[in-house]
């Protein structure tokens, strides 16, 4: 399931940097997908009620192993996710016809990935309100496609003659840029019970960067060591040195190239 999850992801990244009828391809393909979701939905009874456990995972205080909590529980008929891909689909394939004309040039490597970020995160929060699949939920998140696009905006920095250091620069701006929504809604998720993985308010115990805390019942408490920390903390550093591993070749092959 992560592959297909992921293939959206891909020709967004490379469709800047291809002529028109690879974008006219890609447009072609994600119109078809949505249109075959929409058939699937006239053609197949789906007014049935889904339900999803949702999951989230947080180290555990006693083992310090990973423990999986059960953060809130979703329903919805079993339509209702079959939208949210058909529009996500839908979406990407006409703003690609839209655009298929433009010169190949490579994005803003910082605009774009964290818009791309926001777009997997919306997807995965749907998801999960909509009750899919438990795969395709875990599929669709914003770290996979945050590793995949590494590559990716190392080389639109060295198509932009960027300077290493600027790249650099760029990835930990683009760090704090993708977190800000996502610790943002967290903050209303948990102290609103609005359900999704960053509504944590059920979490009680958790092993983070300064140990083992105990959380208790007070939503704010828990929002900031299950979101605000570890995604101020930990995840901007993991989104800096994966991009510097993986974007250094990419951003070095391209600006010798883009010199040439």
């Amino acid at each position: 399931m992560l592959l297909p999850a992921l293939a959206p992801a891909f020709a967004i990244l490379l469709a800047p940097l291809c002529g028109s009828r690879a974008r006219t391809a890609f447009a072609t393909a994600f119109l078809l997908a949505a249109a075959f979701l929409t058939g699937d939905i006239l053609l197949i009874d789906h007014s049935h009620t889904a339900t999803l456990d949702v999951p989230n995972v947080f180290f555990s205080v006693e083992t310090g192993t990973p423990r999986e909590w059960i953060v809130a529980h979703e329903s919805a008929p079993a339509w209702a996710w079959h939208v949210v891909v058909i529009v996500w689909f839908g979406v990407h394939g006409l703003t690609l016809l839209l655009r298929r004309r433009r010169p190949p040039a490579a994005p803003h490597p910082v605009l774009h990935g964290a818009a791309l970020f926001w777009i997997y995160l919306a997807v995965r929060l749907a998801l999960e309100k909509t009750a899919a699949w438990r795969s395709l939920v875990w599929a669709v998140g914003s770290a996979p496609a945050l590793l995949l696009m590494l590559p990716f905006l190392g080389w639109y920095a060295g198509r932009r003659h960027w300077s290493f250091a600027a790249f650099a620069g760029a990835l930990l701006g683009l760090a704090v840029l993708q977190r800000l929504p996502l610790i943002a809604f967290g903050y209303l998720a948990t102290t609103r019970h609005l359900g999704t993985h960053l509504d944590t308010h059920l979490v009680t115990e958790m092993r983070g960067l300064f140990g083992g805390v105990q959380l208790g019942d007070d939503a704010v408490r828990t929002w900031t060591w299950t979101t605000l920390v570890p995604h101020a903390t930990l995840w901007v550093a993991i989104t800096l040195i994966a991009g510097l591993v993986l974007g250094f070749f990419p951003w070095r092959w391209a600006r010798r190239r883009a010199g040439r």
